[in-house]
């Protein structure tokens, strides 16, 4: 009875799909247009493939009928093979394991930079990585490059001549696989830079700030993170395609790779659950630090490709020895990042920089940017401290003439340095006390004196100099209350590769300078967010007194030194605003000189580079709230 009963139903079912010639298998519904055969599964079922054994297989396959059809009808057959666990399908000429990678074709990196020199530095390799049989460059070797290795997976690339140009040079180098049933292509581009003077930082799309810079004290090596995200404003692919970054000046001590820290604490990794807590976030306050974070190897190269699914260009910087000890003059480096613009190939320099004793930016002697001399001979640079001034206790006073007098240096009182270069600091007034004022909280601090000129307009640093001892501000000789020669300034003929003459309140065109963020150990390692006065995308540790801001990077391309300045805004005047309000707080930074224009005030180095992106020496009102960056005496 069963069986006859199986034979209706097996008729019944070959005579719908004849008539139809679709069928639903598992319910009555009605098959898709588009669909020849629907299983729908009923409870906890499945579509179980023919079974069959590696040998049962390869018999199938030399069978007469199989073969005679094997181009056209049999392509598309699916079995389920026993010995290796996996669907299997013929694509007309073998079995296609579902188990089997993708045919897939990889190039690390996709970006070579070479210096300007002739040999660009020594040659480069590229890890070359196919689940095809083989792979080949596709076409002729463009007549600057050398290869070798081709077909294999290490390809070794070099450039043979020097660029005298001005500007990058590029060309791509097309490899393209062989064998398989499909065939793949990728492209390695080659970079030889211009002198490191020429070399070009574009603009960033205005919602992306890049980092310019990186630092280190004598003692320390760990990681630094470098990390540019994609837009989030349109186009948000602007920066999409290839990047790399490749240690130019260094090459002995600076490495690079792009594992991500292992510090589940840093503050910008929101993928993260539970979210990072930025209070147990790792720093050099820690000892075990650059043991736990260190970039081991000597990788002088590190890449990727920015896209949706990875929205973000990220690498680290670590350093594979220290200097003897914090007297030990700085050494300097430089890292390139070439990568995407709009399309466009584009670059970044990103400046190195190890040790904490005060330097010389530009030195005695150094030329203009266009390597000719400078009016006077640059005979007054001074060197430069990396941090800020502070209050060693951190004070919170809330009301001006409630703020304790740290005392004169020469009296065994003054200011304390900042840890990192990034750290605004304390704001003080230019004479009228040595009181610290708190760098962001309250936003308005009460009963702030405001005489101007306040009395003494001579500056007298037995009574007034607050940097640590054997230290002091710098200067600006001006002649008359219009005008000064850069011959006669020290602040000048420190920082500007061009010395100007001095016109108030005007834009000097430095032509050595950067803005952006600083990865000194800090600023990198947490969340960045608005200042307390409400621009974006500059500030962390904010409301505090260890607030860190971004900034302006001024460099020498002779001897690759760098100098970091955050950002940190100013406390203002009854002329310049509400009287004790901390005003452009991530916006513009503003350094005390203990120069006094004579008959108006005190001079100041102003940069605003989310403005104009120069610099400028001007006046401020003796009473306003301003940091303080020391030199070497």
């Amino acid at each position: 009875m069963r069986k006859s009963v199986l034979i209706i139903a097996c008729v019944a079912f070959i005579a719908s799909a004849t008539v139809s010639a679709q069928v639903t298998v598992g319910s009555q519904k009605a098959p898709e247009t588009f669909s020849v055969l629907e299983l729908i599964a009923n409870k906890n079922s499945g579509l179980r493939l023919p079974q069959l054994t590696t040998q049962q297989r390869n018999d199938l396959t030399a069978s007469p009928d199989f073969q005679a059809k094997r181009l056209a009808e049999a392509r598309g057959l699916v079995i389920f093979n026993i010995n290796t666990n996996c669907v299997e399908t013929w694509n007309g000429s073998e079995w296609i394991s579902r188990c089997a990678p993708l045919p897939m074709l990889t190039v690390n990196p996709n970006i070579l930079t070479f210096t300007s020199a002739a040999g660009g530095g020594g040659n480069k390799n590229v890890a070359v990585t196919t689940t095809l049989p083989g792979w080949q460059i596709d076409g002729a070797i463009p007549s600057n490059i050398n290869l070798s290795g081709a077909g294999t997976g290490s390809l070794t690339v070099g450039v043979l001549n020097a660029n005298a140009g001005t500007a990058l040079t590029s060309v791509k180098i097309p490899l393209v696989t062989t064998g398989g049933p499909v065939t793949l292509r990728d492209t390695i581009t080659v970079v030889q830079l211009p002198d490191i003077g020429n070399i070009t930082d574009t603009k960033f799309p205005t919602d992306v700030t890049p980092y310019v810079g990186a630092f280190w004290r004598a003692k320390q090596t760990g990681e630094r993170l470098i990390r540019i995200p994609r837009p989030t404003a349109a186009p948000v692919n602007a920066l999409d395609g290839p990047w790399s970054a490749t240690v130019i000046i260094g090459t002995d001590w600076i490495v690079l790779d792009t594992l991500m820290t292992s510090d589940q604490n840093v503050g910008w990794r929101t993928d993260l659950s539970p979210l990072p807590n930025e209070a147990n976030v790792h720093s050099y306050e820690n000892s075990s630090f650059d043991a736990i974070h260190s970039v081991s190897g000597n990788q002088q190269s590190a890449g990727g490709t920015m896209s949706a699914s990875v929205p973000q260009i990220y690498f680290r910087i670590g350093l594979r020895s220290t200097l003897p000890d914090w007297m030990a003059p700085a050494r300097y480096g430089l890292v390139v990042l070439v990568y995407r613009n709009g399309g466009n190939l584009a670059t970044q320099r990103i400046w190195i920089r190890q040790g904490e004793e005060a330097d010389y930016l530009m030195r005695p002697g150094d030329p203009n940017k266009a390597g000719a001399s400078v009016a006077g001979g640059r005979l007054l640079p001074a060197k430069f401290l990396p941090y800020n001034l502070t209050d060693p206790n951190k004070n919170t006073v809330t009301a001006y003439g409630s703020v304790p007098a740290l005392g004169a240096t020469s009296a065994g009182g003054g200011g304390a340095l900042v840890k990192y270069p990034t750290q605004a600091g304390y704001l003080f007034v230019w004479s009228r006390n040595t009181g610290a004022y708190h760098p962001t909280s309250p936003i308005q601090i009460s009963s702030w004196v405001t005489t101007t000129p306040a009395a003494p307009t001579t500056w007298n640093p037995a009574t007034m100099e607050t940097c640590p001892k054997g230290y002091r501000r710098p200067t600006d000789i001006t002649g008359t209350a219009s005008t000064g020669s850069a011959n006669n300034s020290e602040i000048r003929q420190s920082l500007w590769i061009n010395p100007t003459n001095y016109v108030p309140n005007t834009n000097d065109p430095t032509n050595n300078v950067m803005f952006g963020y600083y990865a000194d150990g800090f600023f990198d390692r947490r969340l960045i967010g608005s200042s307390v006065t409400g621009n974006v995308r500059s500030t962390v540790a904010s409301p505090g007194p260890d607030v860190a801001y971004t900034g302006m990077l001024f460099y020498n391309q002779y001897s690759y030194a760098s100098l970091f300045l955050p950002v940190t805004g100013y406390r203002t005047t009854a002329t310049t605003g509400p009287v004790g309000a901390i005003v452009e707080a991530g916006k513009s930074g503003h350094i005390w000189t203990s120069t006094f224009n004579t008959g108006s005030s005190p001079l100041q180095l102003g940069y605003d580079p989310s403005g104009t992106g120069t610099c400028r020496m001007n006046i401020l009102d003796t009473d306003t709230g301003v940091t303080i960056r020391c030199v070497k005496e």
